[in-house]
């Protein structure tokens, strides 16, 4: 006996701990004082607790200052109204009365907790025969029930933290389904349906009108994929997917038309089960209207994705569907009750001036102010609040009974009784109640079992309004229709069922428990295998005939002649080497002139001849890829380059070492000869020769087809030239330039009299960037045609910078001086 004083009062003293330290925790927020201060208090015998969020807390000032909407002060006054109507009723605790005190969480966690610390009965936090005390979390009301919080964040927490002290909770608005786990949350209860209540209610709906074969679509984010996988777990014993199809805003119009399409093609699936948002909608809405199928398909959906699509513009395609609604039900004689108040007569609510200033007294408004419009919005959300309150009372009842029989009379036991959360939560489990949409009662998850009801789109006043047709009873699995449905096939439902042959592209995907099958289209690259029971891919370079069920070869494509970028391309190089003739007749025609003698003609030649071929590259870039080609293109491609940097580098070299001597003797350096200019470039060129050459030995040339996306009906013919070649090949090249550009530097002050070093200059420098721009594009693109592009508008444009610069400049000076005495 001893023991279990000692255990009783060590789980107290753990109990007042725990609470002091969360207590001491939120105090920082000064979040418990604010409850001690602020609450919406009526004493009573029994007392029930209110969870409300009436404020948000403000992200930059912290402060519970951003009023909400009107609804919650409605469902705040929801509480207190039917807490009276409770105590006026003779037949429902007799002699007994209730009371309640309401707090604002602010929209937080923090503060939820605060609220159910300062809730707990004050008993809980006493040690018998001992000095501790908790001043925190003494003095509470006696508190046998808590009513919300209205968001499922804020009710998880509390949930868990009232497990600790045995106190039944129910919820007002938290919906997610995580608290009908009982493991987690035993004394949870709400009397709103938990979110995949709605996705029963659509599958009765279907059972209903045996719509047993339906497609769903569903955008790509939570809310679309959260409800379509509650659905599908819902419905995998009894109905039948045909296509499960997911939108996404970033998807092109071509999707959403082939999805259509697919949709069209299977005439056995009418009913769509759509989840979405209003984008993905309107995407979905405008495909069905460029494939004029908008009486093809009936939609199951929400109320609220009705409304969207009907305010944006598509109502007609969606008119024949049917939309599962909210439960929404009115308290009787809240409203009159609410209209009544006025802060003279209502005091005792501490918020209820600062919702009446903002949202009732227009007086003190602006002239937009609607406070009927307020009150008409709000009242349907009072009525879970309502339900909560009578929950409690019908159990209480239900004890009171018990305790004491046979008399309506005080009944003292209940006063003691009532404070066993165990015991009251037994009662809340097994009566019903009296709600404000009839009985109710909740199950064994602590849920609602609802009834929602059933809209249909229609087009009045100028706007598409929901027409209540009748509802959905998930706690009797019936579906009641009080009122004709004018459908999109006629005067009958459509029909959606399965039971015929697949198409050709399509497979028969059978399901377990024998509901029937699924016809699943094969994805655009597979064809049906020879048994009809699966998909088989095509292999690489092969496509899905159109006419039968086998795979041909898809033919290769390449640059054609008649292409306007090969035309163009063509005649870019072209005129290239229209130029360099000229300039070379030029240089021989002027071949004695000083300037043309002072030049390197050697050099030039050698330039001249790497530009001709630079030009000359781009009949084999576009030419079909064969051997031959490929390997003149993988040998000429980066040797074009070299043929021309080589020469160029040669003679900056030169340039330099010149001017580099003469600083220091006047004897001449070494190696400045045309012969040894020309044996220089000669060795420069021969690296890349012997590099190409490699690679050529190793890979040897020839055409590859490639496939770069297996889903796309096309295949490439190109040169099977690496990355690896192209990278060895342009770093050398790359590293030829490097130096140009360090040699143009270098000598960028000589005489100028002594300027082709400038000409240089601006070649390489121009170059350089041109490379810089190649390089990156050329490893991003994967497209074959592309690359060809590429590849010749970089030699194209690289011979024509070197063209330009080192050419022209001399030939205005042999122009401007050629009448000038020698």
């Amino acid at each position: 006996m001893l023991n279990k004083v000692v255990k009783a009062n060590v789980w107290k003293f753990l109990l007042c701990l725990y609470g002091t330290l969360c207590a001491q925790l939120i105090n920082g927020y000064h979040l418990m004082e604010r409850h001690e201060k602020v609450s919406y208090l009526q004493p009573g015998d029994l007392m029930l607790g209110g969870i409300f969020t009436l404020h948000w807390t403000d992200s930059e000032t912290h402060n519970c200052s951003l009023t909400r909407p009107l609804r919650e002060i409605f469902r705040v006054e929801a509480m207190a109204y039917a807490i009276e109507v409770i105590n006026k009723n003779d037949d429902i605790l007799p002699g007994i009365t209730l009371g309640f005190q309401i707090l604002d969480d602010c929209g937080t966690e923090q503060s939820s907790l605060a609220a159910v610390l300062h809730f707990v009965p004050g008993d809980v936090h006493r040690i018998e025969e001992s000095d501790c005390e908790c001043p925190e979390l003494q003095q509470r009301e006696n508190i046998v029930g808590i009513i919300g919080p209205p968001l499922s964040a804020n009710a998880i927490p509390t949930s868990k933290l009232l497990n600790l002290f045995h106190l039944p909770q129910i919820s007002h608005a938290a919906t997610s389904d995580a608290l009908s786990d009982k493991a987690t949350h035993p004394y949870f209860l709400r009397t709103v349906p938990p979110e995949g209540q709605r996705a029963k209610a659509i599958v009765e709906l279907l059972l209903h009108f045996n719509w047993t074969y339906v497609f769903t679509i569903n955008s790509a984010e939570h809310y679309g994929r959260n409800a379509i996988d509650k659905f599908i777990d819902a419905s995998k014993d009894d109905i039948c997917i045909a296509g499960r199809f997911e939108l996404s805003s970033d998807d092109s119009a071509n999707f959403v038309d082939r999805l259509v399409e697919i949709m069209m093609e299977n005439t056995l699936a009418t009913v769509v089960v759509l989840f979405s948002l209003t984008r993905e909608l309107d995407m979905l809405f405008a495909g069905i209207e460029r494939a004029n199928a908008d009486k093809l398909f009936t939609f199951i959906t929400t109320e609220r994705e009705a409304l969207d699509v009907g305010q944006g513009g598509h109502g007609g395609m969606i008119a024949g569907g049917l939309f599962v609604g909210s439960v929404k039900t009115e308290v009787g004689g809240l409203k009159e009750h609410f209209t009544y108040l006025t802060p003279e007569n209502h005091m005792d609510n501490p918020w209820f001036q600062e919702y009446y200033d903002q949202y009732l007294n227009c007086t003190i408004i602006d002239v937009s102010c609607n406070a009927s419009f307020h009150v008409q919005e709000s009242k349907t959300y009072a009525s879970p609040v309502a339900d909560a309150v009578y929950a409690f009372a019908s159990a209480l009842d239900g004890m009171r009974r018990d305790l004491c029989p046979g008399t309506n009379d005080r009944c003292e036991s209940l006063i003691e009784g009532a404070r066993n959360g165990d015991r009251l939560l037994t009662y809340l489990f097994r009566d019903q109640f009296e709600g404000c949409s009839g009985m109710m009662n909740f199950d064994s998850h602590g849920d609602i079992m609802a009834k929602y009801p059933l809209f249909v789109l229609q087009f009045v006043n100028d706007r598409y309004e929901l027409l209540n047709v009748g509802r959905v009873d998930t706690n009797n699995k019936k579906v009641l229709i009080d009122t004709p449905i004018h459908w999109n096939s006629g005067d009958t439902p459509p029909i959606s069922s399965c039971g015929q042959s697949c198409s050709p592209r399509q497979v028969p995907n059978y399901r377990q428990d024998g509901c029937c099958w699924e016809c699943w289209t094969c994805f655009i690259n597979e064809i049906v295998n020879a048994n009809g029971t699966g998909c088989e891919r095509c292999e690489i370079g092969f496509w899905p005939s159109d006419s039968t069920n086998t795979c041909e070869r898809i033919p290769a494509t390449y640059i054609q002649w008649a292409d306007g970028i090969a035309i163009g391309l063509l005649c870019f190089a072209a005129s290239g080497v229209v130029v360099v003739f000229a300039v070379v007749t030029f240089y021989i025609n002027h071949r004695r002139h000083p300037v043309i003698k002072a030049a390197s003609r050697e050099l030039s030649t050698i330039l001249l001849f790497g530009i001709v071929i630079s030009f000359s590259m781009v009949v084999t870039f576009i030419a079909e890829p064969t051997p031959v080609t490929c390997f003149i293109n993988r040998l000429g491609f980066t040797l074009c380059f070299a043929i021309i940097y080589a020469p160029i580098l040669a003679r900056a070299n030169r340039i330099y070492r010149i001017f580099s001597a003469a600083k220091k003797s006047a004897k001449p350096p070494r190696l400045i000869s045309p012969c040894s200019q020309i044996t220089i470039s000669l060795l420069l060129i021969s690296i890349e020769v012997v590099i190409s050459t490699v690679w050529v030995i190793v890979l040897p040339p020839e055409p590859v087809e490639v496939m770069p996306v297996l889903t796309e009906k096309k295949i490439e013919l190109s040169c099977n030239i690496t990355e690896a070649e192209v990278i060895t090949s342009v770093t050398y090249n790359l590293l030829l330039l490097i130096f140009c550009c360090f040699y143009a530097f270098k000598t960028r002050k000589v005489p100028d009299n002594y300027n082709e070093s400038r000409h240089i200059g601006w070649t390489v420098y121009t170059v350089l960037v041109i490379w810089l721009a190649f390089i990156p594009t050329y490893f991003v693109i994967k497209d074959a045609i592309l690359k060809v592009c590429i590849l010749s508008m970089t030699v194209i444009i690289n011979a024509w910078v070197n063209l330009v610069f080192m050419f022209w400049p001399k030939i205005f000076d042999v122009k401007r001086t050629q009448n000038l005495p020698t």
